[in-house]
């Protein structure tokens, strides 16, 4: 028996020709697919998988529910004199080759051979019964294993009545009616805040009606867009709070490369607006969702090229302190609506100034640099998180200071991020350098559901560690939590003897706040108790 003649599902080879068949629909024909800019970047991105083998098979689902693409329909598309279809066509993805006649072995698990193509699944596309075939929620597996992806989740997949676990982050196409870009990039990170904080998880429709509150003239559909009242009003909306940078906040390019790292290492998707010019020198206006970095401790040819001095910093390091981790960390991925999820974004230097070069696609449908300008960056976190990344920021500078002038004789970088005690407590136990009575001490030790971490690092060893109530009140001058060496017979000997050579009041002016030298002496204390 066979599923041969069953048009529900039908399964292609992966090539250029079946993959513009399998994007389009009724009224948008193969050929207008080739004149999309999708249809290039998903080309590159299944062929270059890395860690694996590239997409070899295409299975279209003929007949779909999308959840999402639903409302929008009952909202707008189901009230127009063209009549347009409710369902949608997914189309999912595997590396592994198989034909039609292998569907009943995939139902069955009949064979390992079936067994094999469901671990080769590498994701799917909702194809929207829309003119210009629209690209509903698409969920892909990541080529770039080495970086860092903290922003995604898991997705169930159900497919043939298999249940199929794929670690992304959802990403689709505005279609101009009922999302702008501005829609796209909050409801993708609406897909992971909902996970992180237990929030709404709205279709693309309710978060443009979000945004009425705070709109201003036109008309809100057909959507032209929203401004950066307007999204923070949507957040609001579905139960999280924002952090907006903008205008003069923005003129420190080195702040603007450490406010999305500190937010987006430990799975805060950070919404970046951008001021770009096309082809033809208009001047424009996007915004994409950064989802990930490539770090350089984790990449050798990366750091090869940095003591090269092939790596762009926007500012003479010698003259900035404190130096962060994030300053070096050039290379970015965003869910960018105008070309596809997990791009690739980079900071560079152009005439001095600091921008980012995204991979567009020119009018024949080759790879050029775009250059833009920062305008506005926005995250979404929970209402219990009081203490910014500015806060921390400014702590660090004093701790910085005052480590230097006690005249620490390492040469350190500060690694910051925002993150939840879960997360932490996890990153501690996989830490193979603490030792087991340090682990002993952290994870033992009440702390609030979120903590900024400010680590000293000199690459991937960490020398101290300061830990931040996230939700304390900025009035508190004790928000830091936790103080303590890592490298214990190093730093441990210098702050002991830092804390006896200098008298109290020389201490107190040094570090401008008594609080942390009694973290430092009473984690000292402790810890040497413990091993004792």
């Amino acid at each position: 028996m066979t599923l041969q003649g069953d048009n529900k599902f039908k399964v292609l080879r992966f090539n250029p020709e079946n993959l513009a068949l399998a994007l389009s629909n009724e009224f948008t024909g193969e050929e207008e697919i080739r004149n999309k800019f999708h249809y290039h970047y998903f080309l590159q991105y299944f062929e270059n998988i890395k860690n694996g083998p590239a997409v070899q098979t295409i299975l279209i689902e003929t007949k779909h529910i999308s959840l999402s693409y639903l409302k929008d329909y009952s909202y707008y598309f189901a009230s127009t004199f063209q009549q347009y279809s409710s369902f949608c066509k997914r189309v999912h993805f595997f590396s592994t080759e198989f034909t039609q006649d292998d569907l009943l072995e995939m139902i069955q698990n009949a064979s390992p051979k079936a067994e094999s193509v469901w671990d080769s699944y590498a994701g799917y596309t909702i194809v929207k019964p829309l003119p210009n075939a629209k690209l509903g929620s698409t969920v892909l597996k990541i080529q770039q294993q080495q970086s860092v992806f903290s922003t995604i989740r898991d997705y169930p997949v159900y497919l043939l009545g298999k249940k199929i676990i794929i670690q992304s982050l959802a990403f689709q196409e505005q279609d101009g009616i009922v999302s702008r870009c501005a829609t796209i990039a909050i409801w993708t990170s609406l897909h992971k805040n909902a996970h992180q904080f237990f929030t709404a998880l709205p279709a693309p429709v309710e978060i443009t009606l979000a945004a009425q509150y705070a709109f201003s003239e036109g008309r809100l559909m057909p959507n032209e867009g929203l401004d950066k009242n307007q999204i923070c009003k949507a957040f609001e909306t579905f139960g999280v709070v924002t952090e907006l940078r903008a205008d003069w906040k923005l003129k420190n390019p080195l702040m603007i490369k450490r406010f999305i790292y500190a937010y987006l290492k430990n799975g805060f998707p950070v919404l970046v607006g951008l001021k770009t010019k096309d082809e033809q020198k208009r001047e424009q206006n996007h915004i994409i969702t950064f989802v990930g970095f490539k770090d350089l401790i984790d990449d050798a040819d990366a750091r090869i090229e940095e003591e090269n001095g092939q790596l762009t910093h926007p500012a003479n390091v010698d003259e900035i302190h404190p130096i962060y981790r994030a300053d070096y960390i050039n290379e970015y991925y965003a869910h960018d609506d105008q070309s596809g999820p997990f791009s690739t974004v980079s900071f560079v230097n152009k005439n001095k100034q600091l921008r980012i070069s995204r991979k567009a696609f020119n009018e024949k449908f080759k790879m050029r640099d775009e250059f833009s300008q920062v305008t506005t960056i926005i995250v979404a976190i929970s209402h219990m998180i009081k203490i910014a990344f500015d806060d921390v920021a400014e702590e660090v500078y004093h701790l910085d200071f005052a480590f230097k002038e006690l005249k620490f004789s390492i040469n350190f970088q500060w690694d910051i991020y925002l993150s939840s005690t879960q997360d932490y407590h996890q990153s501690i136990r996989n830490q193979e350098e603490y030792s087991d009575h340090l682990k002993a001490y952290l994870l033992t030790t009440f702390l609030p559901q979120y903590i900024w971490v400010a680590r000293m690092v000199v690459e991937e060893d960490v020398l101290m560690e300061f830990v931040f109530d996230a939700t304390a009140l900025k009035i508190s001058n004790k928000i830091c939590l936790l103080a303590y060496p890592v490298y214990e017979e190093e730093v441990t000997s210098f702050i002991q003897q830092s804390l006896k050579i200098h008298d109290p009041e020389t201490l107190k002016i040094i570090f401008q706040n008594t609080h942390y030298i009694d973290l430092l002496k009473n984690s000292i204390n402790h810890l040497e108790g413990i091993q004792h």
